[in-house]
């Protein structure tokens, strides 16, 4: 950080100018000299400063006559301070209708910030408002329009002798596909190297695809075949009711957590198949089996808005969760599974009553 100083010009031609810039030290509770520099033009730029840092300067004047200086008396104290550092946002979420949380990093030794924002991406017509203390680091605010899309941005601000001193806006953050819809997670070995390359090549074939309201999601319609070309890996796959391995391994997982996601969002499940034997990574009942060619997992989104879907598969964790512009929340969904006669059975309800049913029975189980 830098901290520019100027003083009043002397009405002496060869006149130079010492500037002295003292800190604070909190050990020995003195104000102790930080740089001290010579020009002989009546301004300074001292850097390498803390941000935000209150600092004390001091200016005089001298002469050189004869090979000796002739030094004035130091001027009166000016407390100034060093700009505070550009503050990082964190997120800008929809948290309801009409309104969205901010939320972003401390800046050492701010007072507060300012919070600006604006449905405009060039933030114009934007509104701002401040937030004192410089350990906050979240506002929600309210009073926003239900639709559309806010652009955010922050800066950090230190107060000293009445004059505010602040940083450098934020980078902006929107609240674009901010909003969680339905989620659902799964974990896996990350440790197997091949069915873990698997997982992330799925994910992120679908990971960032735009679901209309109305439109139908297919996994073997975005994915495509699993080929080698493509870099996908040989692993385990389920064939004839043995495990044998397979170009693509795996990717039911995805699938399996793509249709637990899909049934907590309430959409119209189109096409869904189970395994011949039983999963490790979801409960019985609960699985969605792919196969290229004749088994494929169809979700029809009736949410009545866009969703954007979110898929990661990163560190034996793999998430996946649908996201839309506008604050939204699916009906209260229910699912439960009964067994009978080695039969389970999956049904989700929705206010009671019962909209999707579909069957497992595994040769394992």
């Amino acid at each position: 950080s830098a901290l520019s100083v100027q003083c009043t010009k002397a009405k002496v031609s060869d006149c130079k100018y010492q500037f002295l810039l003292k800190q604070y030290n909190s050990t020995t509770k003195a104000w102790e000299e930080a740089q001290i520099k010579a020009s002989k033009n009546n301004y300074v730029t001292f850097s390498g400063l803390t941000a935000g840092r209150a600092y004390r300067v001091y200016v005089r004047i001298y002469r050189t006559w004869d090979g000796a200086n002739y030094k004035g008396a130091w001027s009166n104290v000016l407390v100034t301070v060093a700009t505070p550092a550009k503050t990082v946002v964190s997120s800008a979420v929809k948290t309801g209708t009409n309104s969205m949380k901010v939320t972003w990093k401390a800046v050492n030794a701010a007072d507060g910030y300012e919070i600006q924002y604006s449905t405009k991406s060039n933030f114009a017509s934007a509104k701002t408002i401040k937030v004192t203390g410089r350990t906050t680091i979240s506002k929600t605010i309210s009073k926003l329009s239900s639709t559309g899309t806010y652009y955010v941005r922050v800066r950090a601000y230190r107060t000293c002798n009445d004059t505010t001193y602040r940083g450098a806006w934020s980078s902006s953050k929107s609240t674009a596909w901010t909003n969680v819809y339905a989620s659902y997670t799964t974990t896996y070995n990350a440790g197997n190297t091949n069915r873990s390359t698997n997982l992330r090549l799925a994910c992120q074939a679908i990971n960032g695809k735009v679901l209309a309201n109305g439109a139908t999601f297919s996994f073997n319609g975005i994915v495509g075949e699993r080929t080698a070309a493509k870099g996908y890996k040989e692993a385990i796959i389920y064939e004839g009711g043995q495990e044998v391995g397979g170009i693509g391994g795996g990717i039911c997982q995805v699938a399996t957590t793509l249709f637990n996601a899909a049934l907590k969002a309430n959409f119209t499940i189109v096409e869904r198949y189970q395994h011949s034997l039983t999963v490790h990574y979801a409960p019985l009942g609960y699985d969605a089996a792919i196969a290229w060619g004749s088994k494929n997992l169809r979700f029809r989104n009736n949410s009545g808005v866009s969703v954007k879907v979110s898929a990661v598969a990163s560190g034996g964790k793999l998430q996946v969760k649908f996201l839309t512009n506008t604050y939204k929340k699916p009906p209260t969904v229910t699912t439960k599974v009964t067994k009978r006669n080695g039969v389970y059975t999956l049904k989700r309800y929705v206010n009671g009553k019962c909209n999707y049913t579909t069957t497992s029975n595994y040769l394992d189980d």
